[in-house]
């Protein structure tokens, strides 16, 4: 079983460019196969928890930030050339945009360093529906690391609500 990291978040900081870089995966890229297809020389660093964020649907996921709330996500160990992979992947910076935010890894409740992580974010605030195939992708995911179903369940059914609701008028 996987040893799971906490996480604390705080303010976002600039990426600085890195010769090996922890990046903090919460949709797709939880994905063992496909994101070990697309990066090879990535390594698992393991389960993390970034708190006061929730996951969300714009088409893709996303996070944005939730008090109280949490993302459960999987941190790997990447490679410049794994970034650049995962850039392509993630349609950067189009699509997404690069965020950095610092974590606190604790080993048995106690803290033990702080560590810098990227993670692929959003700047659309839209809650869209995700496609049946995506969603059992990141499902699998879910299941490569021990995570629960319910934070992505609740993602699901918020977007799927939003479309059913349509437009608002007023």
């Amino acid at each position: 079983m996987k040893q799971h990291i906490a996480a604390t978040a705080t303010k976002p900081l600039p990426i600085r460019p890195v010769r090996r870089a922890l990046y903090f995966a919460y949709g797709s890229n939880l994905n063992e196969e496909q994101v070990f297809r697309r990066c090879p020389g990535a390594r698992c660093y393991g389960p993390c928890t970034l708190p006061d964020y929730r996951l969300v649907f714009d088409g893709v996921a996303d996070i944005i930030p939730a008090r109280g709330a949490a993302v459960e996500g999987a941190l790997y160990e990447i490679t410049d050339k794994c970034e650049c992979a995962l850039d392509r992947y993630e349609g950067f910076p189009h699509l997404y945009v690069k965020t950095t935010f610092e974590i606190e890894e604790t080993r048995k409740g106690r803290p033990t360093r702080r560590r810098k992580v990227m993670v692929y974010t959003m700047e659309t605030n839209q809650i869209r529906p995700p496609s049946e195939g995506y969603v059992e992708t990141i499902r699998q995911g879910f299941d490569d690391w021990g995570i629960p179903h319910a934070t992505l369940d609740a993602a699901v059914k918020e977007a799927l609500g939003k479309a059913r609701a349509g437009p608002r008028r007023g």
